[in-house]
């Protein structure tokens, strides 16, 4: 049955259905879990989590889940605040009509930043790149929060005309407590709640666009990667524990040097797990040292402006450490694509050397066949022709003798062509002996003495190989003549393990290794393509005196690098 356009669906309605219900419990739960951490002072908090959930939820789920932040936050102020479970601290009436205020900016603010983090920011909610982060802090830290204090704090004062002395300073502590809460509990979220999401539903990894180290549960982690994970986080806790929640450590002198103990473990898990292990370092200190605020322990309570420092000192480690793993990150993938960018022009390099073996091998075929046929039987005719001939005229016996030569080098050149096109002992014989022919041809035509050592037997190795090294010698030896004027080649073929070396070592004249390395020098740049799409090594370098080439390619394809 085909649904209309337009008119959605029930699977649609219930999975957003599903979504609000979701993203309401987790705002509850946020909440909770807030009062249960931050309890320090009546007036304020360090951080509001359940508002850094509001806009991670909303950037995952999308804005039209808004009413679950509004429903949630009425939810809290008029009817889960006033259950038993909660301490009397958390239990304060709350009149529907701020109740309603409270709701009506929380979801403003949510939705607001959400919408602009996703259609302005285009953010990525693995934070990947430095720009994920640049627009997190502008819309979800400075922005978002600006909308929801805008909203809140006039609702407040009208419920509470006293306090409209202090409506700046109200104003500013709600802009702070959701900035950093959009700062330090946003980021945990959504790199973690994408993260699962995406295990659950492939297709939004590629919607999504996540990178592969934000993907833990498509791919199971080594188990020194596990280990290591679990060590860092295990030390990040009792560090976190000595230095902020600890009775003694209050009244040290060292109690505030002993904050930046955190910072090595911080970038350790920036630098090897990325933005979500940033994330995850930076939450577990927020909520350790919160703790240790609410009871009193640890540098920040010693002081009038300990929720203030904590605030700034939370705000610091978060900027560091998203800042941080979202370069380290962006420069991951941008390695990640020039290797693979580079994989397929070798590809790419690859098919376009077979198609020119190819079509050499049907350019040399019809040479061979078509025209060395057509020379051969002009041949023939030419030596009938010229035996009827009257023997009596030397004119015509010396341009017969000369016509009959040029047809003899014509049929030459064409065989000599088709075989330089391919060779076809390559084919016939194997590469150990097309290569000694190829340096007897060599020396043949240059008067240059050039020597071969190659084994014994012919190798057993596939086409591809065969061909490749077949056409770095012949390069090789072409590079000779042209620019190493030598007096003597050496070529070497030896099978070292698992590997192919091929050697060519002239005595020619020095420091033509470096003119060949130039980046003009298109025949080297061949030679290098053809060693390294098979998995090998290619290299130039200087002989004392003369020039020596080494090309080292793996016996088979197993071998590849």
């Amino acid at each position: 049955m085909k649904v209309k356009k337009g008119i959605p669906s029930g699977q649609d309605v219930a999975g957003y259905l599903a979504n609000v219900v979701l993203l309401a419990i987790l705002y509850i739960v946020a909440w909770w879990l807030g009062q249960k951490v931050d309890f320090s002072r009546e007036d304020t908090r360090v951080v509001w989590p359940q508002a850094g959930v509001a806009l991670a939820g909303l950037c995952i789920f999308g804005t039209r889940c808004w009413p679950a932040i509004f429903a949630a936050s009425l939810l809290v102020t008029q009817y889960i605040v006033k259950l038993p479970l909660f301490p009397a601290r958390a239990q304060q009436e709350v009149p529907l009509a701020l109740g309603f205020g409270f709701a009506l900016a929380n979801t403003l603010g949510a939705a607001s930043g959400a919408w602009m983090l996703r259609y302005l920011g285009k953010i990525r909610f693995s934070l990947s790149r430095v720009h994920d982060v640049s627009v997190l802090v502008l819309y979800g830290a400075l922005i978002s929060p600006m909308i929801n204090a805008t909203v809140a704090v006039p609702f407040f004062v009208a419920q509470q005309p006293a306090s409209q002395a202090i409506a700046e300073v109200l104003w500013w502590k709600r802009w702070v407590g959701t900035g950093i809460s959009n700062l330090v509990v946003a980021p945990f979220v959504m790199t973690w709640l994408a993260a699962i999401i995406s295990a659950v539903k492939p297709a939004k990894v590629k919607e999504w666009q996540l990178v592969p180290d934000q993907r833990p549960f498509t791919a199971r982690w080594p188990l020194n990667r596990i280990g290591e994970a679990a060590l860092l986080f295990s030390l990040l806790v009792v560090v976190c524990h000595a230095g902020f929640a600890t009775e003694k450590l209050s009244r040290e002198v060292f109690a505030f040097p002993i904050t930046y103990t955190p910072f090595p473990l911080l970038v350790w898990g920036a630098l090897r797990y990325g933005p979500r292990g940033a994330a995850t370092t930076v939450f577990i200190v927020a909520v350790i040292s919160t703790l240790g605020l609410s009871y009193k322990f640890g540098p920040f309570a010693t002081v009038d402006m300990g929720l203030l420092l904590l605030q700034l000192y939370l705000t610091v480690l978060a900027l560091t450490a998203l800042f941080l793993s979202s370069a380290v990150t962006e420069r991951r993938l941008a390695e990640r694509e020039l290797l693979t960018s580079r994989e397929q022009l070798r590809a790419l390099t690859g098919r376009l050397e077979q198609a020119r073996e190819d079509e050499r091998a049907a350019i040399a075929r019809e040479i061979h066949d078509e025209l060395g046929q057509q020379l051969t039987g002009l041949k023939m005719v030419l030596h009938s022709v010229v035996r009827r001939l009257p023997a009596q005229d030397p004119k015509i016996n010396q341009k017969s003798e000369e016509l009959t030569q040029l047809m003899d080098e014509a049929v030459q050149t064409v065989r000599r062509i088709a075989t330089d096109l391919r060779p076809g002992i390559l084919d016939d014989l194997g590469l150990v002996a097309s290569m000694h022919w190829l340096v007897e041809q060599f020396e043949q035509r240059t008067g240059v003495p050039a020597e071969f050592r190659g084994p014994a037997e012919e190798l057993a190795i596939d086409t591809d190989r065969k061909t490749a090294l077949f056409r770095i010698l012949q390069e090789a030896l072409t590079n000779v003549t042209r620019h190493a004027h030598a007096s003597t080649v050496s070529v070497t073929l030896l099978q070292k393990g698992r590997d192919l070396e091929l050697t060519v070592t002239d005595d020619g004249r020095g420091g033509a290794a470096n003119a060949l390395a130039g980046t003009r020098s298109l025949g080297v740049v061949g030679m290098k393509e053809r060693a390294t799409l098979l998995g090998g090594e290619f290299d130039i370098s200087e002989a004392q005196p003369g020039t020596r080439v080494m090309a080292r390619i793996p016996v088979s394809a197993k071998e590849e690098a």
